[in-house]
């Protein structure tokens, strides 16, 4: 049976335990290990305070012990936290934004969107409540303008496909060059 979009699928200890790990090379050995440790963290914290539900942890890639938790609904999360926005101001790049999908499907446009949007952010990583990972990092020529475009572009042009996951997924394998970032994700372990 097919889980609805709005569904929420139970995040199971299993699943947190086996969640495939990620290895970014833009940071060091002992920070892939911390942001690993972080993901099972989402889900836990996710699974035992909001019912498995969405939640949102703001890190600090600077300074890893500052980070912030957002606790969302059944299927968005909000930055908008008075901390949050003050820390969304510094200077580009600075944090990373990690949170729970319980569809566990990729990110949604509206990450997208704010992926693009908040300057302070270098990258996103969502996690699955089935333990699927994406994560999109900036690098230093991440262009938004061509990746808001590329995936419109990809919309316009794969109409007759109903699966906007699909079609983001492919925009994301496809323009990472292009546009300035790096993409992994799935259910098996992320490298880059």
């Amino acid at each position: 049976m097919q889980k609805k979009n709005w569904e929420i699928v139970g995040i199971r200890q299993e699943v947190i335990d086996g969640l495939p790990r990620i290895y970014l090379k833009s940071f060091s050995h002992d920070e892939n290990d911390y942001l690993n440790e972080w993901m099972a963290y989402a889900l836990r914290y996710a699974k035992e305070n909001n019912d498995s539900g969405e939640i949102g942890i703001l890190l600090d890639v600077q300074e890893w012990s500052n980070y912030d938790i957002v606790i969302g609904t059944r299927n968005k999360v909000s930055f908008n936290t008075q901390k949050m926005k003050m820390c969304l101001k510094t200077q580009k790049n600075r944090y990373i934004l990690i949170h729970n999908h319980p569809n566990n499907k990729i990110f949604s446009d509206r990450d997208i969107f704010n992926f693009c949007k908040m300057e302070a952010v270098m990258g996103m990583i969502v996690v699955g409540n089935q333990g699927s990972i994406y994560a999109i990092i900036k690098k230093d020529n991440f262009d938004k303008f061509c990746l808001i475009e590329q995936y419109e572009k990809e919309l316009t042009e794969n109409r007759q496909v109903h699966d906007r996951e699909f079609v983001l997924q492919k925009t994301l394998e496809k323009y990472q060059d292009v546009a300035g970032f790096e993409f992994a994700g799935g259910n098996e372990n992320v490298k880059w």
